[in-house]
Formats: C-alpha cells, sequence, structure tokens
C-alpha cells in the first residue's frame, strides 16, 4: 500500500514523529548469530536463561516476574543489556536519518537509533537521549541539530538505576510511571499539533495499549496518527480507525525506501543551518578563519545578532501603542520616543572609548517600574548600538544559555567589543551571573546591559547587585517627553477617541495633570479616556467566544509572570490544536493574544504586557472558586522537562503567593496535592509545602520539618531548602513557652546553619538567621533570675561579636543592621543591663565586645563621655583590636570635636589591607587624603583603588559619603580648580591649591551647563568622597 500523500508532507515539513516498537528492529543483527527478538522471542530468551526453559506459555510480565524473584532485577536487566549490546542495523535503517523527524519514541531498550544517527555522514542532526524525568526537553528545543530519542521503557546504558528499570512487567511500569511521567506527557502534547507514526507495535501489547487509551483521552482532538503494518487486515484496519489512527499494509523498511524515493535530497535538509562562510558575521572577521559551528549556534539559536540588513517583522502602531513588544519593527519605524536617559546611555555605554572605561568586562543596569519603557529603551539602545557600528550588538534570547566559548571567539577573531542586551535580569540572574564571572576572568572587552523592575531587582538579584559596573533608572514621563509622544500618536493615527478631538496642548495635559506619568498607564488612560484596569477588563468582557476568552484567561494567569506560553501548554489544557487556534480564535484573540515562533517551529503566547495579564487575572478571577480551578488546570498539565514550564510551576505553587490567592486551607492543600500528582516529591514542592506551614496562622511546623526532610533527602546539593529547615526549627523555638524545648530547637536550627556554612561557606541569609538566634536566646536570659554574671556577659559578647563580623563582610544588609538596632532597643529598654554591663566591663578585663556594646549604650542616651571612657579603657588593654579601634574613631568623629590627625590614627588600625572592613578603610582614606601629608595622600589612593574592588552594590560604591569641611567657617569647602579633560557625561578638573586630578561626572553637578563646558574653564565646587575616591560636587562656573 502506497503512503499517504499527506503523511509524506508532513514528513516535508518536520511535522512526523516516529513511535518505535520492537518490530522496528526487523533486519538488524546481533553478534554470534544471535535473533533479534521479536515479538515473544524476548519471553522465551528469559524462560531458558532464567526459569530452565519453563514457562513459555505465560506472558512476558509474568515470566520476568519470575526471573527477577529467583533471581534479581540487576541480574535481569544485564542478561538484556549483554544481549542487545553491539546490535548492527540493516541498511535500510540508515534512512531514518534522512528525515526531519520532531522527536522519536520508542519502547525498545536497544541503541539502533543511536547507531544509525553516530554512523550517519549526512545529516548534521544528533540524538539525545531522554530517559526520565530529570532530562531537560528544552535542550532540543534550543539546539536545532538535536532530536530527542524518548525511551519509554528505559535503556541498556542504564541497567543500574533503580527510578527508570527496564519496563517487562505490569508493576515496573506502575511504579516507575512517576520517574517517566512527562516523557509521556510530552508525547500526548505533540500529539495534539504533530502526526505519530507507530513502526512495530501491536495491539496485543498493553503497554502499547495503555498508551495509545491515555493518547485517546489526553489529545482527542488532536491530529490523525498512522500505523505500519504489514499485511494488516479489514478488521485491524477498523480498530486502528477508531482510535483515529489509519493503518497502512506497509514494511518498515519500504516505508523508509519510499520516502527516500519521493522525498528530494533538498526537501530532506535537516534544520537549515546558515553557512559559516556566509553568515554577517563573517565580514567582522579580521582574519582568514570562518565562524565556528559554535559561534553560528549561539548567533542562530541563543542570542539575535544585529547587523546592517536584519530584517524585521511589519506590524501596526496601534499595537505597540497598546503595550505589545513587536520586536525591532517600532524601533526600526521610529515609534518610540527618545528618553531623556537615552544620550547619556549611549554615550556612557556605547561610545566610550576602551582607554576610558574603568573596566573591560562591564555590567550595566537600567531599573524602573513595570511598565516604564525599559525592554523598549533596551531595544533602541541596541540598534543604536547597530546603526553606529561600535562593535558587535547581540540581543539575548528568552531564558537562553549562552556559550561563552562563543563569546571569547567573536572577541579574537573580531578585535571588537560585544555589546549583549540581556532583558529580564531576575529571570536570568543565574545566567548573567556565571556568564559575567566567567568573563571577567579573562577580562573580556564585553559590556553586558540589563533592565529590570525596582522590587524584582532589590527580591532576586542580590548576586547581581555586587557586581554590575553602574545602574541607571528610567523614571516617569518628563514634559519633553510627553510632547514627544503626542507628535508620536498624531504622526501615526493612535491619538484614542479621548485626544482625537483636543488641542495639541491639552492632549499634553491628559498625560501631565490627569492620568500621570507611568508610560503603559498613561498610553492607555490619555487615549481611551477610562481608568487603565477598567480598560482592560472590559477588554476581557468583550471577548466572545467564550472558549476564547478561557484561553486569553489562561495565558494571563501564566504570563504575568513574564513567562511566553507554550502553545502546546495550551492545546492540552483547552484541548485545542494550534491549527484551530489560528483558524477560529486567532480573530477574537489578535488583539490581546501576542502570538511568536522561535526559530525551531515552537509557538508561544502572551498577553500584550506582564501588567496587563496581572490585571486581566485579578479582575477576572475575584471569586477564589474560579482561581482555584483555573491554578488546578494548569498545574496538572505543565510539563516542567521545559524550562518556561519549570518556571511557571515555581512561581504558581509559591507559599506566599498562595497565602495571598487563597483563603483556606483546603484550597492551597489541594493545590499542592495537585502539584505533587504531576511531579512527585519534587523538592520545590516539599519546600514550599513547608514555608506555606510557616506562613498560614496556625500553621504545623512539625508537618514543615517532614516536607522538608524529605526534601533534603532528595536535593542534598540544595542550600536553600536547609536554610528553610533552619527557620522553621527558629519560628518552632518561637512559637512555644517551654524554655527547655526554645534551647533545643535553637540548637536544631544551628545545626542546619553550621551544616551550610561547611559546604558553601557564609552569607548573608544565614548570618542573618544566627543572629536572630542569638537575639532570641539574650532576650530568653533577660527573664531568667538565675543566670549568673559570666553567662550573661559572654551572651553579650558573642551578640556583639557576631554583628562586629557580619556588618564588614556584609555591610550592604539592612537585615543586620535591623536586628542590631532591636539587640540595641532591648539591651537600653531592659533594667539592670547597663548596670549588669559596666560590672561585665571590669569583671572581664576590659572585653571588647562588651566595651562595643556598653559604650553605644551610653551614645543611645547621650552619655558621651562615658561611652568615651570605656572605650579609652579597652584600648588600653587591646591597642591592637580592629573593632575598639575602628568604634573609637567613629565616636570621635561623630561626637567630638576631633582632630583629623587622630581619626586617621585609629581609623588606620582598624582594618588590614586584605580584609573587608570597607567603612574603615573609606574613612581613613578620605582624612588621609585632605591631610596635607603626601606619604598619607599616597596612601589614600591606594586604599581607594582597593575600595573600587569593593564586592558591594554600585550605588553603595559610588554613594557620597562625606565632604571636606571647613571647620572653621562651619561649611563644606569651596575650592576652585580648570577643567582639564571632559566629555559628554565626565571630565577632570585640576585643582588651584595642590594641582591634584580629580574626577567630575555630569550627574553630580546639576547646576552646570555641561554642553557649554570646554577645556580651560574655570569651576568652584565642593570636594566629595566615594569609595571609588574623590569627587567634584556641586560645581559652578566662574
Amino acid at each position: 500500500m502506497p503512503v499517504n500523500q499527506t503523511l509524506i508532507e508532513r514528513i516535508k515539513e518536520g511535522k512526523v514523529v516516529l513511535f518505535l516498537g520492537s518490530g522496528a528492529l526487523y533486519g538488524a543483527k546481533l553478534p554470534d548469530c544471535k535473533n533479534i527478538p521479536l515479538g515473544n522471542d524476548l519471553r522465551d530468551l528469559i524462560c531458558d536463561q532464567f526459569l530452565d526453559g519453563e514457562f513459555k506459555s505465560e506472558s512476558l510480565a509474568h515470566v520476568s516476574d519470575l526471573a527477577e524473584s529467583s533471581h534479581s532485577l540487576h541480574e535481569l536487566q544485564d542478561y538484556i543489556k549483554e544481549y542487545f549490546s553491539e546490535l548492527i542495523p540493516a541498511e535500510f535503517h540508515s534512512l531514518i536519518c534522512d528525515f526531519n523527524w520532531r522527536a522519536i519514541f520508542t519502547t525498545n531498550y536497544d541503541h539502533l537509533v543511536e547507531t544509525v544517527y553516530k554512523d550517519s555522514k549526512k545529516t548534521p542532526k544528533r540524538i539525545i537521549p531522554i530517559l526520565s524525568n530529570d532530562d531537560s526537553l528544552d535542550i532540543t528545543r534550543k539546539d536545532s541539530e538535536l532530536i530527542p530519542l524518548i525511551k519509554l521503557h528505559g535503556c541498556i546504558s542504564r541497567t543500574r538505576d533503580n527510578n527508570i528499570p527496564l519496563i517487562l512487567t505490569v508493576e515496573q511500569y506502575n511504579d516507575s510511571l512517576s520517574s517517566r511521567k512527562r516523557l509521556f506527557n510530552h508525547l500526548y502534547e505533540l500529539a495534539y499539533e504533530y502526526t505519530i507514526v507507530f513502526v512495530g507495535h501491536s495491539l496485543q501489547d498493553s503497554n502499547i495499549r495503555s498508551v495509545l487509551s491515555s493518547l485517546e483521552k489526553e489529545a482527542s482532538n488532536g491530529m490523525r496518527h498512522y500505523l505500519l503494518k504489514p499485511n494488516v487486515k479489514q478488521a485491524e484496519i477498523d480498530l486502528w480507525a477508531r482510535k483515529k489512527i489509519t493503518a497502512i499494509d506497509i514494511t518498515f523498511e519500504s516505508f523508509l525506501r519510499e520516502l527516500d524515493e519521493k522525498i528530494s535530497a533538498e526537501q530532506k535538509v535537516l534544520g537549515y543551518i546558515k553557512s559559516n562562510t556566509t553568515h554577517p558575521i563573517k565580514l567582522k572577521y579580521i582574519n582568514d578563519s570562518n565562524p565556528s559551528s559554535l559561534v553560528i549556534k549561539l548567533l542562530s539559536e541563543q542570542v539575535d545578532y544585529l547587523y546592517s540588513e536584519l530584517p524585521y517583522e511589519l506590524s501596526h502602531a496601534e499595537d505597540f501603542y497598546s503595550g505589545v513588544d513587536l520586536g525591532w519593527y517600532p524601533i526600526a519605524e521610529g515609534l518610540a520616543i527618545k528618553r531623556s536617559v537615552f544620550d547619556e546611555l549611549v554615550r556612557e555605554i556605547l561610545e566610550s572609548p576602551d582607554s576610558e572605561r574603568e573596566y573591560n568586562t562591564e555590567l550595566f543596569c537600567i531599573k524602573g517600574e513595570a511598565g516604564s519603557g525599559k525592554t523598549v529603551l533596551l531595544r533602541q539602545l541596541a540598534w543604536e548600538a547597530r546603526l553606529s557600528s561600535v562593535g558587535i550588538t547581540l540581543w539575548v534570547r528568552d531564558i537562553s544559555f549562552i556559550d561563552i566559548d562563543a563569546l571569547h571567539e567573536l572577541c579574537e577573531n573580531t578585535n571588537e567589543r560585544l555589546f549583549i542586551f540581556w532583558d529580564n535580569a531576575a529571570l536570568n540572574s543565574i545566567e548573567i551571573n556565571r556568564v559575567f564571572n566567567k568573563l571577567i576572568k579573562t577580562n573580556a572587552a564585553i559590556t553586558i546591559i540589563t533592565a529590570e523592575r525596582y522590587n524584582e531587582w532589590n527580591m532576586k538579584c542580590d548576586d547581581l547587585d555586587s557586581i554590575v559596573t553602574k545602574t541607571h533608572e528610567i523614571r516617569y514621563l518628563s514634559e519633553f517627553e510627553i510632547r514627544e509622544l503626542v507628535k508620536s500618536l498624531e504622526d501615526n493615527n493612535c491619538l484614542g477617541p479621548n485626544l482625537i478631538h483636543k488641542t495639541f496642548e491639552k492632549r499634553c495635559e491628559e498625560f501631565k495633570e490627569i492620568h500621570g506619568r507611568q508610560l503603559l498607564v498613561a498610553l492607555h488612560e490619555a487615549t481611551m479616556g477610562e481608568s487603565f484596569e477598567d480598560i482592560i477588563h472590559n477588554e476581557y468582557n468583550n471577548i466572545f467566544p467564550i472558549e476564547a476568552k478561557k484561553i486569553y484567561l489562561t495565558i494571563c494567569t501564566m504570563n504575568r509572570l513574564r513567562l511566553p506560553v507554550r502553545a502546546g501548554l495550551i492545546s492540552r489544557i483547552h484541548g485545542i490544536c494550534f491549527d484551530k487556534f489560528n483558524d477560529t480564535l486567532h480573530r477574537p484573540l489578535e488583539k490581546v493574544v501576542v502570538v511568536r515562533q522561535d526559530k525551531n517551529g515552537d509557538y508561544f503566547y502572551t498577553a500584550r504586557h506582564s501588567e496587563i495579564a496581572e490585571i486581566v487575572f485579578n479582575r477576572a478571577l475575584i471569586d477564589s472558586s474560579d482561581r482555584y480551578q483555573e491554578y488546578i488546570s494548569i498545574i496538572r498539565k505543565l510539563n516542567t522537562s521545559y524550562q518556561t514550564d519549570k518556571y511557571i510551576f515555581r512561581g504558581m505553587v509559591k507559599a506566599k503567593s498562595l497565602d495571598e490567592l487563597f483563603n483556606t486551607l483546603e484550597d492551597v492543600r489541594a493545590i499542592y496535592e495537585y502539584a505533587q500528582d504531576n511531579l512527585g516529591d519534587d523538592p520545590y514542592i516539599l519546600q514550599q509545602m513547608a514555608n506555606y506551614e510557616r506562613l498560614r496562622p496556625n500553621g504545623n511546623l512539625e508537618k514543615a520539618i517532614e516536607y522538608l526532610k524529605i526534601a533534603k533527602d532528595i536535593a542534598h546539593y540544595d542550600s536553600s531548602i536547609i536554610h528553610t529547615l533552619s527557620i522553621i526549627w527558629r519560628d518552632k523555638a518561637k512559637s512555644t513557652e517551654d524554655e527547655h524545648e526554645r534551647r533545643k530547637y535553637r540548637a536544631e536550627s544551628r545545626h542546619y546553619l553550621d551544616e551550610i556554612e561547611r559546604t558553601w561557606g557564609q552569607s548573608s541569609h544565614t548570618s542573618v538567621t544566627r543572629l536572630e538566634l542569638l537575639i532570641d536566646d539574650f532576650t530568653d536570659s533577660l527573664g531568667d533570675d538565675d543566670i549568673n554574671d559570666k553567662t550573661f556577659r559572654d551572651t553579650i559578647r558573642d551578640i556583639q561579636k557576631y554583628i562586629s563580623v557580619v556588618k564588614q563582610k556584609f555591610p550592604n544588609d539592612s537585615h543586620i543592621s535591623m536586628l542590631e538596632s532591636k539587640f540595641a532597643d532591648i539591651c537600653n529598654d531592659t533594667p539592670n543591663v547597663i548596670k549588669n554591663l559596666e560590672q561585665a566591663f571590669e569583671d572581664s578585663d576590659k572585653e571588647p565586645f562588651i566595651a562595643i556594646r556598653l559604650s553605644e549604650l551610653h551614645i543611645r542616651n547621650k552619655v558621651i563621655d562615658k561611652a568615651k571612657i570605656v572605650l579609652e579603657k579597652a584600648l588600653e588593654r587591646r591597642r591592637n583590636n580592629k573593632d575598639i579601634n575602628f568604634n573609637y574613631a567613629e565616636l570621635i568623629r561623630y561626637h567630638t570635636d576631633y582632630k583629623e590627625s587622630d581619626l586617621l590614627y585609629y581609623y588606620q588600625r582598624a582594618f588590614s589591607p586584605e580584609d573587608r572592613n570597607y567603612i574603615a578603610k573609606f574613612w581613613f582614606a578620605r582624612f588621609a587624603y585632605t591631610s596635607g601629608d603626601e606619604e598619607l595622600k599616597r596612601k589614600a589612593k591606594k586604599t581607594f583603588m582597593n575600595l573600587r574592588g569593593a564586592k558591594v552594590s554600585y550605588d553603595s560604591k559610588h554613594e557620597v559619603r562625606d565632604y571636606e569641611y571647613d571647620l572653621e567657617r562651619s561649611k563644606y569647602s569651596v575650592i576652585e580648580g580648570i577643567i582639564l579633560r571632559i566629555s559628554r557625561d565626565s571630565g577632570f578638573v585640576k585643582l588651584d591649591r595642590c594641582g591634584t586630578e580629580i574626577f567630575m561626572h555630569k550627574n553630580n553637578n546639576t547646576e552646570l551647563l555641561w554642553d557649554a563646558l570646554l577645556t580651560g574653564d574655570r569651576l568652584s565646587f565642593n570636594l566629595g568622597f566615594t569609595f571609588a575616591g574623590p569627587i567634584v560636587i556641586n560645581a559652578k562656573a566662574l
């Protein structure tokens, strides 16, 4: 029977999944003239090997049970592995490699498919075996050369993994289904968009019957599929037809040979990859070498390379102004207004010569509120870089893994700086941090520019905060920007009903005075004349048919987490394939849903903006029961083998989010039950279940600990789970009145902190928790009348010592500062504490940390003389103690008419060059710089240079912490100098008094007409000090 032409066309399009059973092995050979086991042959082989040739009339499952019982699972699996080793495919099997399969599924254990792809000389495609839920499906989506080989019943390469045994018995199939569930779900999802060709299967096989039954149930509205079976009978054809499967009377060999004849060589091209000699990047190479496959893969799959002839998809201006991310179209067509910060960013990030860059490897961040235009601004900068040809411009695609070797190759062969634009810092923080830290070690000429919301940066970008070169902010619309925006709306006929009949000035007033200056909100409200939320909700209410509205709501529920939604996932949730969506539902949703296709042909849906998705979710799902139903319909279908699904899943089951969204314990627990049904004992789910018990009123902390212990056993490498365990034990101690239990529970909490720090080192998170435990211990001791003086003294000393250490190590952690303040309040508010501390100070031989705490209490009570005496006595005993020297220097600076020479003396003794006592270093350098002593000034410059490399945030590093002060006149010193060099944003000024060159920046000198400044102009100014050194502040032209 000839192959259906429809099927041939689907194969040409790469729209077919191959599903191989044991019959697909027909024609292959084994060494030593062993027979390929087909049908019941494997059963008979097991009987001969393990059961003395008996039980050959029984099923394979029953025989395997007997063999495993009489011997062992490993012996049975090792026998099968040995038997199938060195399998030799038939000649026709090599034709499998000639066609562009979307995926290959198999219930076979052997290496037939792996072998033919390995031996193929014609195909650039490679096979990657997927054996369990732990294997990522994303890698095959991101790498067009990879075809997933999904082995549902195991593989002879993994016969000793008890979690994924070879499927031989019904019990094994049922028991191991949880570890392979996502693989089956992937098959059901593909069935909506792709045709499945079954090869070598029989309905007598109970396992394949189970797969077909689930396929029929899970993808009832999916594509029609095909079965290859020689000598198929009409009754069988009719039976398969009822399952929406067309049976073809043909062998696998004949099928492949017919495809080979009917599909031309050109049509067999597998995943077109641009030649490395014709790719536009070749024009940037300064040598004769061609871009490697690594570079081509980077530019075709991980990033977009912005070159002069870059094509972009045309769209409509009104879509852009309604909030849709239309890629490069609005930038290329000039629809986006130029923000006031744009020129400064261009000058500082793009145009600065390498000789003026402080670091060769840079990371810039643009911060702003949601809907403020960060992504558009980032695209404008990238487009400007492309137009100016200042380097090589790359735009990172959503949630990509970047090949660092490819970046290095580009740098070496082009001798150009790479500008890498990488949106959504919070979602990509781990990857950005990995890439940046690898690049900085090689001093690569690479600039990464990212963007993020203020709150997301503060909550999720701690690791980036300490390595960022500089941050910029995009603020509300300025008056100039409003006027430019109104002009743009007028030019593109996008004024909307509220502005169309108003004058230009009135239109500007709508933005300025009535609707605020938040870009996304203002555009909607000013043009439509309604509140932003009402506009979005009315849009949602006016969507028909109801099926389209439900799909839009599902997309918004997930896209509010700022992640694209896979079309395959929507297919599974709503039982609709992409073709049907295009044919029947695209029109009612075309103004509210954005459809994108990646380079591998996979489709994704988003709302116009994540803020819009959030509004739709909140307004459409006011009722908790509706919200619950929407949640479980999504959670049951998510496939976390895809990274986007994994992130969506994690966002949806986060304990804090569920606690805010659902009022009843029953709803949240049911959501977690559905989540576990999908993923099993996933450590992240268990951690969030524990967090929920901690957050909810009257939560069960015992159950939380139980969840976390299971999670820890599964993911022993995850320090966050162990830290959550520590926090739960800390909270458990707070919840009991029994002091013995409190001590026991805090000891448990410390045990887990010790475990984290032994393995991963100390962090600000562990430090905060440990400090909380110390303060809780101290609070308990205050109520203990029987506590002896030594214990009391030791407790205070330990807390103060720990505060001093962690403040120096993590100077920007606000939680540590708050806990220090809490400790001081407790001490100050508790009767007799000062008296006891004074006695402890005398008895402890002027113990440093007792001295520091006592002096700070005296300072709080404005008894400065006593505080000074305490520290001086402590210094008499321990002159080299850094903490006492630092605290004494701080006291005399804040509370006395100090001599700068005294400050220099004590601050210099408060640090050593290699430590992290950054504040002490700063104050020494600051006063040394203005001391008038050239040797001290030299030391100051060296110390400032050291501070520039401090692991603190950009804002902390460039905060102006002090000014040169004129003590006689009681005001900041006014200094004069001459401009030596001036650029668009910065320059250097030579001081009249000593000839020293001082840096100045436009942002710190707002009263100057910066663009009018020239070399040789004279200025008066204040001299400020940051971690980076002295800086010109508040300059005025003379």
